[in-house]
């Protein structure tokens, strides 16, 4: 349970939409590694093992290499990157294996599981109005110039109350809740003295994705 929008309490919400008319969404800001999680999740459930190997020299279909945040080349997977188990490649938080993974079941199927646990929108690089997840589908993220396997490791921006949505979900064993900041709201009956629940939020949630895999 945790938010945080900036160091003014009433000013500008830096981890919500940011239009502050709440008229458009504005903004959104780089998940990075955090987006991983998603790929593992989809990538699990399609049944990709923890004891994969992967190959961190194997190139793009450009021939481009794919970088792993300033790791070196020769020391990664304690210098066993053509032969990269999932597991290390998680824990160092290298990139090559979450592009090939989503290059093998498919990008659409990262950001599905990313809007199944609570991210509804995308940004695409380089544009201030983000894709909307809930009322776009596969045909379009996966269309020249939307979204390419750079998805799977954090490329695109996100709105970060989304994206804190989607890690509650995954915490929360695979259920998920919509975001809220009032579970319940109460008032002290003035005839009987006790307390009456006016509002309460439902927090039953709804299962997106196995516990076991979570």
């Amino acid at each position: 349970l945790g938010y945080y929008g900036g160091d003014n309490p009433v000013g500008l919400d830096y981890a919500g939409y940011m239009s502050g008319d709440g008229t458009s969404i504005d903004g959104g800001q780089s998940p990075g590694s955090s987006f991983k999680i998603y790929t593992l999740a989809a990538g699990l459930q399609q049944g990709v093992s923890f004891d994969s190997k992967w190959d961190a020299d194997k190139r793009r279909n450009n021939g481009t290499v794919i970088n792993n945040a300033g790791a070196d080349p020769g020391e990664l997977c304690h210098g066993n990157g053509r032969d990269c188990d999932l597991e290390t490649a998680t824990i160092k938080s290298y990139n090559f294996p979450f592009y090939w993974i989503a290059d093998a079941i498919g990008r659409d199927k990262v950001i599905e599981a990313a809007k199944e646990a609570g991210l509804k929108h995308l940004f695409q690089d380089g544009k201030t109005t983000p894709v909307d997840l809930t009322k776009t589908d596969a045909k379009t993220w996966t269309r020249s110039g939307y979204f390419d396997n750079e998805v799977a490791f954090g490329q695109y921006r996100v709105v970060p109350l989304e994206h804190a949505e989607g890690v509650a979900t995954i915490v929360g064993q695979g259920v998920h809740h919509t975001a809220h900041f009032v579970k319940s709201v109460t008032q002290v009956n003035a005839d009987t003295g006790k307390k009456d629940t006016l509002l309460t939020e439902n927090t039953t949630g709804n299962r997106v994705f196995a516990a076991n895999t979570m």
